[in-house]
């Protein structure tokens, strides 16, 4: 079962509890979180080593890789399924442990950082959006620029 409702601990909290009471035992619960701990929700429930990350990167349909995230408690059985359904989907699954103290897994940390000074450039009137987006996809070969995927995300930019 994979879990992709609104950012929101509380709401995904309820929602493991939820399904891990409807959910037969056998059942792997994953969460498309882009950020929260995955120790939060197993906590949540009475299966935690059936519990797991699985973060598809906007644009799915473009983007390639998926993280899996595990934590000390994620069975390597559940692991190992999950990575498998990931590459029969066509996503270059990478395993990541999760980082309970921080938010975002290591992609999303990553990406962070690099917007904070994307945007700064674009505020300091050093480039456009526009100039930023092209730069990226020209010389680092992303597929999209990271404007173009915080709009595509659903969190447009003036």
């Amino acid at each position: 079962i994979i879990e992709c409702i609104p950012e929101r601990l509380d709401l995904k909290v309820r929602m493991f509890r939820d399904l891990d009471a409807a959910a037969g035992p056998e059942a792997i619960l994953a969460s498309n979180t882009s950020g929260f701990p995955i120790a939060a929700l197993s906590a949540a429930t009475d299966r935690p080593g059936r519990v797991i990350g699985w973060h598809w990167a906007s644009p799915a349909y473009v983007m390639k890789f998926a993280e899996i995230v595990v934590t000390k408690e994620t069975d390597a059985g559940v692991r190992d399924r999950i990575v498998e359904i990931a590459a029969r989907c066509g996503k270059n699954p990478i395993v990541v442990n999760d980082s309970p103290m921080s938010w975002g897994f290591v992609a999303n940390r990553i990406y962070f950082a690099m917007m904070r000074e994307a945007s700064r450039v674009v505020e300091e009137g050093v480039a456009s959006h526009e100039e930023v987006n092209q730069l990226m996809v020209d010389c680092y070969r992303w597929p999209v620029g990271p404007f173009a995927m915080v709009k595509g995300a659903g969190s447009g930019w003036k």
